[in-house]
């Protein structure tokens, strides 16, 4: 864990430094959103292609592989390639593109980091109310460690996440295309479209939990009899063992959805992220039973990030803001460690760097 330690301290001491240096919050969110992102992506880039069970390395299958194949073929065989395998032709292009730059396995990694996260970076840079909050909420999240291994849905993610800007300056027709966008790269990212209606349903806030924690306990009660309802939208299997951890971690992110629920002021931004969060609570309820469902919840998932700092920001008992603030960013970044430690899919652990 050394590597992910030191840039942990690294991380800490930046934000330090930034603090005392200058008090203009816009300049310390820009640097800290720059060097705090440039850090993540160097962590994903420059690993060893051997950390991700998808990538496939030295396997003769996965991400690597399909790499090395598409690298050799033609633009023009490319754009007129009916299929390959379960790729997206936003991917395949993608993939031929960034070979421009290099042939290697690390041309496709440096790649798909900095496409994964440069959205991310810019989402928080224009809408965080605290950069390094938001950052240390986001590598706590399942859908950083998942960037490890899962390369089309992590930009994916990206750009669905891009399109929040899009919902909030009500420009539907650019959140459509940037979704579209995304759904070339993965398909699952066309749930995304809900977003914008969901992000304006308008829910008051006395009634809120009243209505949808019940709603979600049927849901969740309901699990089984509903996703056989609904399989028919789906591939069949992917399902997973029980006692997975998913139920667990449902009731973390719903206990978050209730602490910002109850703190939050009542305002139009605080109601849509609400909305958008709820939407990951709704697919973690089936994370027992259908492995999608939780890379679903991804795409909402990380609506935490932004929805946090501005609940804690807007708290008038500042020392009671700071005492959750860092309660919250403590849990998170262990969580984030011990993902780092025991996932055995992402292969996160030992870190290698790719020349060694």
């Amino acid at each position: 864990m050394t590597v992910y330690i030191i840039c942990l301290v690294m991380a800490l001491l930046l934000c330090n430094v930034l603090n005392l240096l200058t008090p203009d919050r816009a300049f310390k969110n820009a640097i800290s959103c720059i060097l705090l992102g440039v850090l993540l992506a160097g962590i994903l880039g420059m690993r060893h292609p051997n950390m991700g069970i998808d990538l496939g390395y030295y396997r003769g299958y996965g991400y690597l592989e399909s790499f090395q194949v598409l690298q050799r073929m033609s633009w023009g065989y490319i754009l007129h390639l009916p299929a390959f395998l379960n790729y997206e032709f936003g991917y395949i292009w993608f993939n031929k593109f960034v070979s421009i730059f290099g042939s290697s396995p690390q041309t496709l990694l440096i790649g798909c980091s900095i496409c994964s996260l440069l959205p991310i970076m810019y989402v928080f840079y224009k809408e965080s109310t605290n950069v390094p909050f938001s950052y240390a909420i986001y590598i706590g999240l399942p859908c950083f460690i998942f960037l490890f291994s899962g390369l089309r849905q992590g930009i994916a993610i990206g750009l669905c996440f891009f399109s929040y800007l899009y919902i909030e300056k009500k420009r539907g027709l650019a959140f459509v295309v940037c979704i579209l966008l995304a759904t070339a790269f993965h398909k699952t990212a066309l749930l995304c479209l809900c977003m914008y209606p969901f992000y304006y349903f308008t829910m008051q806030r006395k009634l809120r939990l009243w209505i949808t924690l019940p709603m979600l306990a049927g849901v969740f009660i309901l699990r089984v009899p509903l996703f056989a309802a609904l399989s028919h939208l789906v591939k069949s299997g992917g399902r997973v063992a029980e006692h997975n951890g998913s139920v667990t971690f449902l009731l973390v992110i719903v206990a978050i959805y209730i602490l910002c629920s109850l703190l939050a002021k009542n305002d139009s931004k605080t109601n849509g992220l609400l909305n958008l969060v709820y939407c990951a609570c709704l697919c973690q309820c089936f994370g027992e039973i259908y492995q999608t469902a939780i890379r679903l919840g991804y795409y909402f998932m990380i609506f935490f990030t932004l929805l946090l700092p501005y609940t804690v920001n807007q708290l008038r008992n500042r020392p009671l803001g700071l005492f959750i603030k860092c309660i919250t960013i403590g849990c998170f970044l262990s969580f984030a460690m011990w993902q780092l430690y025991t996932t055995s899919w992402a292969m996160a652990y030992p870190y290698s760097f790719f020349w060694q």
